[in-house]
């Protein structure tokens, strides 16, 4: 956790602001980006009290990835450990917590928002429909926000929208396409989550990309990432000009990980364990369910299941 005295750097933010600051952060590389992104909040962000209690550090941010899938794609400063990163991977490309909604447990996973939206509609194999049929539409998307439940939801979903859309390689269609990937957030913890989400949005762009190929019958590749982000934030609680002054003093690559690292590597098989006791646990819990529960979300799974889910490829 990051510890330190904001105003003894920041006196600035003392004076009346406005407006909140806009920023437009770009890099080839995930942890490239984050330090450019911490060093830009640090010295730019509006100080903004939070429901939470206390204060953050707050922008309005664009952010583009030029190699959201190659490496390094990861960060030394990571909030939570790789088995942690490489079950919530999973979680998201094959819903491994969706039980959970309906035992109560969560009001939403961004998988179940993504391919079960409403309990029957798969919003990503709409999207892969849509590009198979018109590679250039402006239409193919998908949603989190369910008004519905989430006006009032003391916690609702951080991550609103998914756009995808292909483009030529080298403007020549014989040669592949190229997936280009548009995020929007309502609100993002830079510190905690950022890199977390990108690892987990940029592995949904590769199984996206690789079934684009196979339906399509060509190469598709991944392209830029780009994230539209209403509040990108710095928590008062993970503050620390120590921090701060490494990114400032080093390059950003001393503290870059990549996926091939014996450490990261390790970690995943660690997390297969815990990855399989989470699908065992959901089997368990829809066989539990009365019969005519079940016959119910039988029709869902058929309806919505995600396309063969495949491992994003380790560079």
């Amino acid at each position: 956790m990051f510890q330190g005295n904001l105003s003894n750097v920041t006196q600035e933010r003392n004076k009346i602001m406005n407006d909140i600051p806009i920023i437009n952060v770009t890099g080839s590389y995930a942890p490239e980006v984050f330090e450019r992104l911490c060093l830009e909040v640090w010295s730019k962000g509006a100080r903004i009290k939070t429901e939470y209690g206390g204060s953050s550090l707050d922008v309005t941010a664009m952010v583009t990835i030029k190699e959201p899938t190659t490496n390094p794609r990861l960060h030394k400063n990571l909030c939570v450990g790789y088995k942690d990163l490489e079950v919530y991977k999973t979680s998201i490309l094959e819903g491994i917590d969706d039980y959970q909604v309906e035992a109560g447990v969560y009001t939403y996973t961004y998988s179940r928002r993504l391919t079960k939206f409403h309990g029957k509609i798969n919003q990503i194999e709409a999207m892969i429909d849509k590009l198979v049929e018109a590679p250039f539409s402006r239409r193919a998307q998908a949603i989190t926000w369910d008004p519905t439940l989430d006006i009032q939801e003391p916690s609702p979903p951080c991550l609103q929208r998914i756009w995808c859309r292909l483009t030529p390689a080298n403007d020549r269609p014989e040669n592949g396409m190229v997936l280009n990937m548009n995020v929007s957030w309502r609100s993002r913890d830079l510190w905690k989550a950022f890199l977390v989400n990108i690892y987990g949005l940029t592995s949904l762009m590769e199984c996206i990309a690789q079934d684009l190929s196979v339906k399509l019958e060509i190469p598709v590749v991944c392209g830029r990432y780009v994230e539209f982000i209403d509040s990108l934030h710095i928590y008062e609680a993970d503050w620390n000009v120590e921090e701060i002054k490494k990114m400032q003093s080093t390059p950003w690559t001393y503290r870059a990980v990549k996926t091939t690292d014996r450490e990261y590597v390790e970690e995943i098989e660690l997390a297969k364990e815990d990855i399989e006791l989470r699908k065992a646990k959901a089997k368990e819990f829809y066989r539990n369910l009365p019969v005519k529960d079940q016959e119910e979300v039988a029709k869902e799974t058929l309806a919505t299941e995600l396309p063969k889910k495949r491992k994003p490829k380790i560079e």
